[in-house]
């Protein structure tokens, strides 16, 4: 054992080394501890919470129709290309007035058509009356005005001046014929005329006969009653008298026959007579009736087609505004779907839910169209913005993708909005360097509406300055190291 002398010693002798080591350590780090305070700088960072927005104008697209909601299809963040579906409607009143309007259009067409048909038949008629009405198309006119009327009369108007013109084509055929009907019936006259001479004298020798006759009966009569002659012998003379009644009945009965005949021949001649003479002034004036008929159902037909020119433009023009409304109403049933106009993102969809009534002009969502630009609208507090201007750089973190995962983003400080507002804050624009973010190799688009968090980098300050500026707390400038 050592005693406590020798102890001493001992440590004393130690070599001094290990003490020299520590110390030259310590003056290392003193030294360079201050030369990182004197020589070392930290980024100042001004952090701000904010959105990822749209560079320009987007697309509202609107209900065009009411009605209720059947369907929501998309969702905020959905890129989407033009004309895809957004949410589907119930529009059923849509649907009964797009059929009521197809079956009226339907029937003022075909009324235009049946009335134009008959323009088109008129002016042929007016143009050639006898030709038109040999090709009529009666089914095109048959339920038009007075038109079929006024055509019906003035077809047989038409088959009396035909009849007219054949009467009188055949005329001369007629009067030759009525002329030997004339001599045919003169004749027959003059032989009817002896005939009834030769019985008059006939019946006149056959009446003077029979007279003697019945005063020889009346005798025989007498002399039979004085029993002076037998009832045979009278028998035989009434014979005789009953046969010369007979005969002179018969022959009164040819002449008074011959008479008639004669009075009719006689009629007969006067009739052809009549018919030679009067025929062709009637047939003239037949003529001239059917052809004043004519110009009056041709003026007629003039008046009814210019009434037709009228009914036709109005209706035309109703043709025209319903079937406009037609088009409206089949757009309308076109809108049973919500449609975005353009391609892109849909940043905002204001209808979330199934039954909802959407009144028309309703705002149904936000579309931000492809190829606009992504910006980053980031609040900053009023006390941290003086050192915040256009240029400096920024980190964007994006809270729907943490960023010790997915990095963060580069952003570059594009304007500084004036604060309009009581919060306290202004509005920093930040434009981003990057549309995408980056996971295990693979790239994510971003879009409108993510919530970010912006890290500005506004200056660069040595340590010693921050611990001496941490003392001063009033002259702090602004931002975090």
């Amino acid at each position: 054992m050592h005693t406590p002398t020798e102890q001493s010693d001992i440590v004393y002798e130690v070599p001094s080394l290990l003490r020299r080591g520590v110390v030259y350590l310590l003056a290392l780090v003193m030294v360079g501890a201050i030369g990182l305070l004197a020589f070392g700088q930290v980024a100042v960072v001004v952090n701000g919470r904010g959105r990822i927005v749209p560079e320009g104008d987007v697309v509202l697209v609107q209900a065009l129709q009411r009605g209720v909601v059947k369907a929501v299809l998309v969702r905020a963040g959905d890129r989407l290309p033009a004309g895809a579906p957004l949410v589907n409607l119930d529009i059923s009143e849509a649907g009964v007035a797009l059929t009521e309007l197809r079956q009226r259009a339907a029937v003022q067409q075909e009324q235009l058509e049946r009335i134009r048909a008959t323009v088109t038949f008129i002016d042929g008629i007016l143009a050639d009356p006898r030709r038109a009405l040999q090709a009529s198309p009666r089914q095109a006119v048959a339920t038009v005005g007075e038109v079929m009327h006024l055509v019906n009369e003035l077809e047989n108007t038409q088959a009396k001046a035909d009849g007219a013109e054949a009467a009188a084509r055949n005329w001369p055929a007629r009067r030759g014929g009525m002329l030997r009907d004339i001599d045919l019936t003169r004749d027959n006259i003059r032989v009817n005329e002896a005939s009834h001479a030769s019985q008059a004298r006939l019946l006149q020798s056959t009446e003077a006969a029979l007279v003697q006759k019945r005063a020889q009966l009346d005798s025989y009569r007498s002399l039979a009653e004085r029993r002076l002659l037998s009832a045979l012998e009278l028998g035989a003379e009434e014979e005789k008298f009953r046969t010369a009644e007979a005969a002179a009945a018969e022959a009164r009965r040819r002449y008074e026959q011959l008479a008639i005949d004669i009075s009719n021949q006689k009629i007969k001649l006067q009739e052809l007579q009549g018919r030679l003479e009067g025929e062709p002034a009637a047939r003239q004036a037949a003529a001239r009736q059917a052809q004043n008929t004519m110009r009056q159902t041709l003026a007629l037909l003039r008046e009814e087609r210019a009434n037709l020119d009228i009914k036709a433009r109005e209706l035309d023009g109703s043709l025209t505004g319903t079937q406009a409304r037609l088009g409206v109403a089949e757009s309308q049933a076109s809108l049973a779907s919500v449609t975005t106009p353009v391609a892109g993102i849909v940043a905002e969809m204001k209808v979330t839910s199934t039954g909802e009534v959407l009144e028309l002009g309703a705002l149904v969502a936000t579309i931000v169209p492809e190829g606009v630009p992504l910006v980053v609208e980031a609040d900053v507090p009023n006390r941290d913005v003086a050192f915040v201007r256009p240029g400096i750089e920024g980190r964007i973190k994006v809270d729907a993708y943490p960023f010790h995962e997915f990095g963060t983003l580069a952003a570059r400080v594009q304007t500084v909005l004036p604060a309009l507002g009581t919060d306290n804050s202004f509005t920093v624009k930040l434009q981003l360097l990057d549309t995408s973010i980056g996971t295990r190799g693979e790239r994510l688009p971003l879009f409108p509406g993510l919530a970010v968090q912006a890290e500005l980098l506004t200056a660069k300050r040595r340590l010693l300055d921050l611990l001496l500026e941490s003392r001063a707390p009033a002259a702090r400038p602004p931002g975090r190291p």
